[in-house]
């Protein structure tokens, strides 16, 4: 048998072979080999065109055989009700022997001409042809699928399940390949998250908030805020603004009761009350340990180059000093330590240094604050252990 069959065929898997060949009628198929059963299946359909040319399993086939055989000059496939093609007839012109023999016995005057080469190109007549044939039998072919589709519904909902089913909704023929389909779909939605996680920045922001917490001084603000946060009840005491309604959902498995809604009384900005207490703090928690921290400043004479000398130091080198920025403009070890002191003597011991706090402001702080002096102790205790490790990780 020959080798060369059709293109559409050699594509085709053995078993769709050899189901094609049982439903068209070729059972002797036992024992041969894929490219037997595609020389008799396309013997077989070259044979019976007429028959199976309306048959949407064999238009790809068919098609293809159009395109290897270009320059026929008609198509194997002649499809039903299709319009015949004009034929081309070729003008044949006879020339008498006499003419052929006097031809022949006039000597040439001219060099020879070289014997035409038996692979020469065909002349470009002959390829505008082929394309020209092959180009129509397209069109007769999707003329007659279209006709076909518009007369025979049944047909046409047939070819689109046989389309359907033999491609887009092919299930994996085993569980490797099951796997293999799973794997590949959860990495391409796994590429797809790190690549929107990526684009929306959050990493950049996350770093840039973690380089703005880890220092010294955001450790100090944060325990700032947390004692805020517990006076800010005691000097601006909540008012209540309104009622959000109840609201019912699925017969009460979802929802919420009613529920009242407090405000800060803004009001209290312009009372005593207010004014008196803030200051206090303020000034046991703030002013006071500032001030001891900017003056008592380790960092300054550690930056101090001369340092190092027995001697005192000089004018010259007080100036020196005096230009070189310190590592903190308020050292956070000796703010803490005076800050854990002067709430110790206030709070807990209730000095008013001299009559200039309030001992109401005071009494009212002290029951404000989370677990009262205690809690600010430990407070300070944190900032300080702070700028201490900080102090270690510096050197």
């Amino acid at each position: 048998m020959s080798g060369t069959t059709n293109s559409w065929l050699a594509r085709q898997r053995k078993s769709d072979l050899v189901e094609l060949a049982r439903e068209i009628g070729i059972t002797s198929l036992d024992g041969l080999k894929k490219s037997d059963i595609e020389q008799q299946l396309d013997n077989f359909l070259s044979q019976n065109a007429n028959r199976f040319s309306s048959d949407s399993r064999f238009t790809s086939y068919f098609n293809s055989r159009a395109r290897q055989s270009p320059i026929k000059r008609e198509s194997d496939v002649t499809p039903n009700r299709a319009p015949r093609r004009r034929a081309t007839n070729k003008v044949e012109v006879e020339i008498p022997a006499a003419t052929i023999e006097e031809s022949d016995s006039i000597p040439s005057t001219t060099s020879p001409s070289p014997e035409p080469d038996s692979k020469q190109a065909p002349a470009p007549s002959e390829v505008l042809h082929a394309a020209a044939q092959v180009t129509q039998d397209a069109i007769v072919s999707t003329a007659q699928s279209a006709v076909q589709n518009v007369q025979n519904p049944g047909h046409a909902l047939s070819q689109l399940n046989n389309t359907f089913s033999s491609s887009t909704l092919r299930l994996p023929a085993s569980q490797a390949e099951l796997a293999q389909v799973v794997e590949s779909g959860t990495l391409a939605v796994r590429n797809r998250v790190s690549d929107l996680y990526r684009r929306s920045g959050i990493h950049e922001k996350a770093e840039t908030v973690r380089e703005s917490l880890s220092t010294v001084n955001s450790v100090a603000v944060t325990v700032a805020a947390f004692e805020l946060y517990f006076l800010r009840k005691e000097v601006i005491p909540d008012r209540y603004a309104f009622t959000i309604p109840a609201v019912k959902l699925l017969g009460g498995m979802l929802g919420w009761d009613e529920y009242p809604v407090y405000v800060p009384d803004m009001f209290a900005l312009v009372t005593a009350g207010f004014w008196i207490p803030a200051l206090v703090w303020t000034t046991t928690s703030l002013i006071l340990p500032s001030l001891f921290g900017y003056f008592f400043n380790l960092s300054v004479a550690h930056s101090n180059p001369f340092s190092t000398n027995s001697g005192p130091t000089t004018r010259r080198q007080s100036r020196e000093l005096s230009k070189r920025e310190p590592e903190y403009a308020v050292d956070p070890v000796t703010f803490s330590i005076a800050k854990a002191l002067i709430t110790y003597v206030v709070y807990a011991q209730g000095v008013t240094l001299g009559g200039w706090l309030d001992p109401d402001a005071v009494f009212r702080i002290n029951g404000a604050l989370y677990s009262g002096w205690k809690g600010v102790l430990v407070g300070a205790a944190v900032t300080g252990v702070s700028g201490l490790y900080d102090a270690v990780l510096r050197k």
